[in-house]
This record gives structure tokens, C-alpha cells and sequence, in this order.
């Protein structure tokens, strides 16, 4: 019985430190997003996209300015991720609308919105069993170049590294380390016996 223990053991071990699933469930952190801008744009207007109380998605035009971003807290909209654009006045003077439809911004669109969109902005809030942060917080900055507008990642809050580093040594240190004095100790007893 000891051997078909050990032998259960052996081929379950090296599954277990090799998963690409762990046996621990996923938790889901409150987000709090900041969108800012690296300089006031006085010829763009900044329009987000996205699901903020309702149920479909809506446009939204934001005024942002370096010293006053846009702060999103999950407590407050339905969901923490949005399409950013940044459209010329010129382009909204061409429409002939201050808020265009959201159709405009469909990025499958011929419309020209396509080329005014800047980037995705939000996190779903899901955080891995390593990850002991309370609240995951980032920080976006909205970049207006002549080729095109961007969405830079500024700033990640993260939690305490020596506790992903923990649960990467019970995860996987301390299984391979198991095996391998398994394997030392069943060749010590095979050479025992013969000799």
C-alpha cells in the first residue's frame, strides 16, 4: 500500500506544479481609474465610450486638464472599461453635432472615427489568489500627437511582491523540491536492497 501511495504521489505532484489552473478561485477587487492628460488640448474634445449606468453602451464628451482628471470608481458605473477618443473640433464642426451617435464611433465604421481613436482604458477587477491588493487603481494618460492619439498606462498600484513570492515557492518550488527527495530516497532504498 505504500508504494501504490507513493507512486500516486509521484504522478500527481508534477501535474499539480506544472498546472495552468491552480485550485484557487479567482477574486474580484473594487477598480478606481484616473484619466488624465499630459496637456491641455484646446483643438480636441475627448469622448468616452462605454457602459456607465445603463445597460447599452453610451458616448459620453469629458473635459479633462493636467491638473483636473476624470477619476471611475466600479461603486459608481456599471463597468470600469471604456474606448477613449480624441476628435478634432474641426471634424466635430464637419458632423455638425457636438456629441456624435454612438454608430459614429463603431471602429467597423468607414467613418473617419477609426482613425480618432486613442485606446481602451478600465480593468475588470479580477485579481489572481497571489495578488493581496484591495483596490486595483490605475492611472491613464491621454497623448494628442500629429499622427494620431494615444492612451499611455502611467501608473499600476501592485500588492505586497513577497506574497506572490510565497505562493510561487509553495506552488512550485516546494512541489519540485518533494520530488526530487522522493526520487533520492527511492534510489537510496533500490541501491539499499541490492547491496
Amino acid at each position: 500500500m505504500k508504494r501504490v501511495t507513493a507512486l500516486v504521489m509521484v504522478l500527481l505532484l508534477p501535474g499539480m506544479a506544472r498546472a495552468d489552473a491552480g485550485p484557487f478561485p479567482n477574486y474580484f477587487r473594487p477598480v478606481t481609474i484616473t484619466l488624465t492628460v499630459d496637456r491641455n488640448y484646446p483643438d480636441h474634445e475627448i469622448f468616452l465610450v462605454g457602459h456607465f449606468q445603463g445597460s447599452s453602451a453610451e458616448v459620453r464628451r469629458v473635459s479633462l486638464s493636467p491638473s483636473d482628471p476624470l477619476v471611475f470608481r466600479s461603486e459608481e458605473v456599471r463597468s470600469s472599461d471604456f474606448e477613449v477618443y480624441a476628435v478634432p473640433k474641426r471634424e466635430l464642426d464637419r458632423l455638425g453635432q457636438p456629441v456624435p451617435k454612438l454608430e459614429w464611433f463603431n471602429r467597423i465604421n468607414p467613418e473617419p472615427a477609426n482613425e480618432f481613436y486613442a485606446g481602451r482604458i478600465g480593468d475588470r477587477g479580477r485579481v489572481d489568489f497571489d495578488d493581496n491588493r484591495d483596490r486595483i487603481e490605475k492611472t491613464y494618460r491621454i497623448e494628442v500627437l500629429p499622427e494620431g492619439s494615444r492612451v499611455v498606462l502611467v501608473s499600476e498600484n501592485e500588492g505586497n511582491p513577497w506574497v506572490k513570492r510565497g505562493w510561487g515557492a509553495i506552488c512550485c518550488v516546494l512541489p519540485s523540491v518533494g520530488i526530487a527527495l522522493l526520487g533520492l530516497w527511492l534510489a537510496r532504498r533500490l541501491f539499499r536492497r541490492r547491496g
